[in-house]
């Protein structure tokens, strides 16, 4: 998404009535315009309706995160999940946890992450 063209249109096709793309897309121009340009919030711009797109947007046979939950046991209850999801990010209670760093091994004796 961060190669897409500016002027392209990145607003949902739906016909719920949620400007969150298009809110989305102000702020690329605007960044585009300054790269200087800071944010200090923009967890309002975060939607249940966002969040759900975005899921399904995932690989859906990606390996398990760090706490062990794959795509499929986490859609289960998928409302209520993401709900209470939006609600910490609201409230600033959200951390997310540790990521997951896997060393490969790479031919010339080096590692990569």
């Amino acid at each position: 998404m961060t190669k897409r063209n500016i002027q392209q249109d990145v607003r949902d096709p739906t016909q719920r009535g949620n400007s969150t793309m298009s809110n989305l897309l102000g702020i690329r121009q605007a960044v585009a315009k300054d790269r200087r340009l800071q944010f200090t919030a923009l967890f309002h711009h975060i939607t249940p309706y966002l969040l759900k797109d975005c899921f399904f947007q995932l690989k859906r046979r990606s390996a398990a995160g760090v706490d062990g939950v794959t795509w499929q046991t986490y859609q289960r209850d998928l409302d209520n999940r993401l709900a209470s999801l939006h609600e910490r990010l609201q409230k600033g209670s959200y951390r997310p946890r540790a990521a997951r760093r896997i060393m490969i091994p790479k031919a010339d004796g080096g590692n990569q992450t």
